[in-house]
Formats: C-alpha cells, structure tokens, sequence
C-alpha cells in the first residue's frame, strides 16, 4: 500500500554523472525536487560511460529504486552496493536521460 512506502523526501539520493553534462545533471536533480525527493546530493562522477541510467538500491530497497525508475521514464534497476555509500538510492546517470530529454536541455 501507499502508506508503507517510504516518502521520497526520506530518501538519501545519490547521482554519479556519466554524462559529463552538467546541464543534465542539473535537470535531473529539478526533476527529482519537484517529485518530493529533496534529498539529493550529487556524488563523483562516475567514469565509465553508461548508455544506461543505473538505479541503484544501496540497501535492497529495489522498491524506492523501482518508483525513482518509473518517475525518470528510463535505466534499470539494480540490487547491489556500487553506488554511493552515504545514500539509500544511487542514480549512476547515463546517456539514456540526455536521449529522454535532449532537446529540453
């Protein structure tokens, strides 16, 4: 149910930019704002270049991964520790949102 979700102002999220875009990564922590998630940070780059977003649930919370997911429209879901380690979710951004929201940028 709703209620046993975790509110997303609760949620510590990490993004990890591939993109080396910082009008993306900008875009990217607008739309996480204006979604209720007001805990974002932006973490190190991460430097293998990603096609895809990766979402990562740093302690197996693939359901709040799964919700930021299908907030964003694009990347996959992952269950494992790679992201940062001060977060609850870890978006390793990639060249899939730089498709998703090209001409916006």
């Amino acid at each position: 149910s709703i209620s046993e979700q975790a509110d997303p102002s609760y949620l510590r999220v990490a993004i990890q930019d591939s993109t080396y875009d910082d009008v993306a990564v900008q875009s990217l922590i607008n739309s996480l704002y204006d979604a209720g998630y007001f805990n974002v940070f932006v973490d190190r780059t991460w430097h293998e270049a990603l096609d895809q977003t990766r979402i990562v649930a740093q302690r197996g919370d693939t359901e709040s991964a799964a919700e930021v997911r299908d907030f964003l429209g694009i990347g996959e879901v992952r269950d494992e520790s790679t992201g940062s380690l001060d977060s609850d979710i870890t978006i390793q951004l990639g060249q899939d949102w730089l498709l998703e929201h090209g001409e916006a940028l």
